[in-house]
């Protein structure tokens, strides 16, 4: 399984966010009040996506599903700072509905659906194509081809960190990993439920909360064998503390760090708490200033894109 593409890591952490103050920071290396990033950590929820979840139980996570709007997407944006986004589903996605071909019909309306809403507002928006549960494998090929040599419009693939009680490393998805290295792609990992006993900690605290952490290493740990650091990818959505991106710049260079809100999983609050604890951090540190973050994502999407032969 040689991994040639790159992954982009949604190292979310949710936790209790304290007042960040940030005062007399404008205009100075690189903060501003638009600071034309990319988030690639934000999330769609069409309409019958979140029909079909409902239909299936809802998230198996133990998390609420949100609203979603295309408008209140771009407002948040706005809000943040953020120029464009690359949407993507979360968890559960389309491994809800099973491993049959309803999960594939789900899939492909899915990305028909974000590739209408980038064709619209190609300045704002791009994706991350949406696969199907990776346990059917011939469904997951047949929807990476669709991706990269029909549709040809999205950015990137989105995956999760386990498929039931299956990482992504494990032998049985060579075939899907071999055809995302044919394509070159952009892999987007976001945590995904764990198959474990009992599935909530305490009884009740939604899984988002405690085990997507050690989701995500778990995860990237199965890929370690044949992996390679450097092709490794990190956002920070709600991962903004001096602890963290302390920790994360010890295990990485500033240029694999890229900007996430996880809107709008999210609330409004908690994306701007993450957003002021990000400003202070990068006042006293400006080589992961809004502007290197900015840069970081034109340069990994372009060298996809271009790969992908998206561009001439």
């Amino acid at each position: 399984m040689p991994l040639t593409r790159s992954l982009l890591f949604a190292t979310l952490l949710i936790g209790l966010l304290g007042s960040v103050h940030a005062h007399g920071m404008k205009h100075r290396h690189g903060l501003r009040d638009m600071w034309h990033l990319t988030d690639t950590h934000i999330h769609v929820l069409p309409p019958f996506y979140v029909a079909a979840v409902a239909e299936a139980g809802g998230d198996p996570s133990g998390y609420p599903t949100p609203e979603w709007s295309l408008e209140g997407t771009l407002r948040s944006m706005r809000s943040v700072g953020s120029e464009k986004a690359v949407l993507s589903l979360s968890t559960p996605g389309v491994p809800v509905v099973g491993t049959g071909e309803k999960g594939r019909t789900l899939c492909r309306k899915v990305n028909d659906f974000l590739a209408n809403i980038t064709h619209e507002d190609p300045t704002h928006i791009e994706f991350f194509g949406a696969l199907p549960d990776w346990r059917d494998i011939n469904g997951t090929l047949a929807e990476i081809d669709y991706i990269f040599k029909t549709q040809m419009a999205a950015v990137g693939v989105g995956m999760y960190t386990s498929y039931g009680d299956m990482l992504p490393g494990d032998p049985t998805f060579d075939p899907i990993w071999e055809r995302l290295n044919m394509y070159k792609a952009l892999v987007f990992m976001h945590p995904g439920v764990m198959d474990v006993n009992p599935l909530f900690v305490a009884g009740a605290l939604p899984q988002p909360i405690v085990d997507y952490p050690q989701q995500t290493t778990r995860a990237s740990g199965s890929l370690l064998v044949e992996a390679e650091f450097r092709r490794f990818y990190y956002d920070i959505a709600l991962s903004t503390t001096k602890t963290q991106l302390t920790g994360l710049l010890l295990n990485t260079d500033t240029s694999h760090v890229l900007y996430g809100s996880d809107y709008p999983y999210a609330p409004a609050l908690a994306i701007e708490g993450a957003k002021a604890s990000y400003i202070a951090f990068a006042h006293d540190n400006p080589e992961l200033s809004p502007d290197v973050l900015s840069q970081n994502a034109k340069d990994l999407l372009l060298k996809h894109k271009l790969s992908a032969g998206m561009y001439d």
